[in-house]
């Protein structure tokens, strides 16, 4: 037991609870079983006395409470009561409170992948009900892993917001254990958590639960060669758990549910002998006799792990040797198959079989992502246009630059500074979910016209080169282009599900009208200053995935169908009229409304 939580066992905390039990306890995090003084009843309080206090307690308890309003109703998922700092030690340490009290430790060791799968699917489930609202955990490791009768659920949630608001990136970095933190979380310079940062902590757990092994797995952190753990596996699981722990969160799969789907699929595939066998440090378990064997027949996939839809498919990896052999096989097989049906009945039924499984490997297979076999980086996007709009002046009021979310002059917007209702979209062009935002936006800009402006945020994720060159290209479009250039070169890279590269982003301008060479030429110089700076307010404001969307200052996680923004967006506009009526000037409209959004409850509700 580390010096903090032994100076708070038997101590009353936050003014109410009796710390009366360790329960579970890491480098980073211990969890108490504390009776309230208040109403006698049993509360849950985790302690995290690595994460150092750079801020007012009430910006702790304010994160606390959004996180958990944002998951009322969200099955598998424990939300927190309050969140706090400790001011009796010395330094004050974080502290957060939850109804109920602590399961026995919920995560088994050593188990077979198909276990490990089964065991972990409520936790890809939950995680990926929480990143289609644009939210994320933050903080996955066993600590912070319930039990719920004989389902696993995602415990402590908001404590990822509370240890960011507590110190930043820093604070997100020393909520976990160094055995737990994937790639972003390590080092001196950490970035914030996002949906690939719970992805990354899931592959994690499931390491550790189908190895055995109960420190670090490295000394770094990093992931060492799987049969240095004593595993014997596929080249397919190997190169899943390679892609989900990159330090490059572009080749993670970003759904949870898929990567555990490659992983079950993985373990029944050809197992290649380890080259050398390499020893276990001496104290650490070995691996199971289970997983040291191939399946025998091919392992199903539960159906408690969905397959993702066509439409809300995410972006697939880079191409790999391992895919490509994969590949190759089927091919192969194909032909073979085709052939024999030639032989027994005709071309018409091999033409069957090979449209069937051309259908299976473009659009539909729930399996393990693979790359098509016609790349469509190499096909002409489908580019949504937005409508053309009048602009009378500037695109935005000085008053604009100074609101609390801010639309600065050299903002990339759709619209006129006049506009009744402004949609600001923090956004990364190479997030699937960005793209499907960035989609809905003409029907909207047809339907509202002048009454709606539009502005674009750059906030490509952190450590992924590809994203951070998307969004310099779509700057360059927008200050040689103008608006129309832009939305058309935005609306482009983002629907490109290839490589961007420069050639690729150069491609892509020409065509939607910039001069050759124009991304190019910019790519090669410095990086236009409104990205640092959007970068910069989407921190500031708790942005951590994409898309997230401001409307008047009223906050949206995630994607929004077209649909329900229509709706928020005529609840605004009834709400302004009355005020232009009543004597608001224009230039004042934008930065009035966001602080009545942002500032007060309204913003959080809709009228019926």
């Amino acid at each position: 037991m580390s010096k903090p939580t032994e100076a708070l066992l038997g101590q009353v905390v936050l003014g109410e609870y009796r710390l009366d039990r360790l329960v579970r306890e890491d480098e980073a995090l211990a969890v108490f079983e504390a009776i309230s003084m208040v109403d006698q009843g049993v509360y849950t309080v985790l302690v995290a006395p690595e994460v150092k206090i750079e801020t007012a307690a009430t910006a702790i308890e304010a994160a606390v409470d959004r996180a958990s309003r944002n998951v009322v109703g969200v099955r598998g998922v424990v939300s927190l009561l309050r969140g706090a700092t400790v001011t009796s030690l010395s330094p004050p340490v974080l502290a957060v409170v939850r109804r109920g009290g602590v399961e026995p430790e919920p995560l088994p060791a050593r188990l077979s992948i198909p276990d490990a799968v089964r065991l972990l699917t409520p936790l890809a489930e939950a995680l990926a009900v929480l990143h289609n609202l644009g939210l994320v955990h933050g903080a996955l490791c066993p600590l912070t892993v319930g039990r719920r009768g004989d389902e696993l659920i995602l415990d402590f949630f908001g404590l990822g917001a509370a240890a960011e608001a507590a110190s930043g990136a820093r604070g997100a970095r020393d909520l976990l254990a160094p055995a737990y933190r994937p790639p972003e979380l390590r080092g001196d310079r950490p970035s914030s958590p996002g949906p690939w940062t719970d992805t990354a902590a899931l592959a994690i757990l499931a390491l550790k639960l189908i190895s055995g092994v109960r420190g670090p797995l490295a000394e770094d952190g990093s992931l060492p060669p799987l049969e240095s753990l004593g595993l014997v596996v596929s080249p397919l699981v190997t190169d899943l758990f390679s892609r989900t722990l990159s330090p490059t969160p572009r080749l993670r799969p970003l759904d949870p549910r898929v990567f555990l789907r490659e992983l079950l699929m993985g373990a029944s595939a050809p197992v290649s002998p380890p080259s050398a066998r390499v020893s276990l440090p001496v104290g650490e378990a070995p691996a199971s006799s289970e997983q040291s064997e191939v399946a025998p027949t091919p392992v199903i996939v539960p159906e408690t792990i969905p397959s993702t839809r066509a439409s809300e498919r995410l972006p697939e990896p880079p191409d790999t040797e391992v895919m490509q052999e994969r590949r190759q096989r089927r091919l192969l097989a194909m032909l073979v198959s085709s052939g024999l049906l030639l032989l027994l009945g005709g071309t018409a039924a091999a033409m069957l079989l090979v449209l069937r499984e051309g259908k299976k490997v473009d659009s539909s297979s729930p399996g393990p992502v693979s790359t098509p076999v016609v790349s469509t980086a190499t096909m002409a996007p489908v580019v949504p246009s937005m409508p053309p709009v009048r602009v009378r002046g500037a695109t935005t009021y000085p008053a604009d630059e100074k609101a609390l979310i801010p639309v600065p002059a050299g903002a990339a917007v759709w619209g006129d500074r006049d506009a009744l209702v402004t949609l600001v979209i923090f956004g990364d062009l190479t997030c699937p979910l960005t793209a499907r935002a960035l989609a809905t936006l003409p029907s909207l800009a047809t339907k509202f016209g002048e009454e709606l402006r539009v502005v674009f945020k750059y906030y490509p994720a952190p450590g992924d080169l590809e994203a951070a060159r998307g969004a310099m290209a779509a700057a360059i479009a927008w200050d040689t282009g103008g608006m129309e250039i832009f939305w058309k070169f935005v609306s482009a890279v983002s629907q490109t599900r290839g490589k961007l590269d420069e050639a690729t982003l150069e491609r892509l301008g020409v065509e939607v009208g910039l001069g050759a060479g124009t991304i190019s030429r910019g790519l090669a110089g410095a990086t236009p200053g409104i990205i640092a700076q959007d970068i910069e307010l989407g921190r500031r404001l708790g942005v951590r995935g994409t898309p997230v969307l401001f409307l008047n200052g009223r906050r949206m996680d995630g994607f929004q169908p077209a649909a329900k923004l229509g709706k928020v967006i005529e609840h605004e506009l009834r709400k302004i009229r009355p005020l232009l009526s009543g004597g608001t000037p224009p230039d004042r409209l934008y930065a009035d409304r966001v602080m009545s959004n942002v500032t007060t409850s309204e913003g959080e509700r809709l009228s019926p």
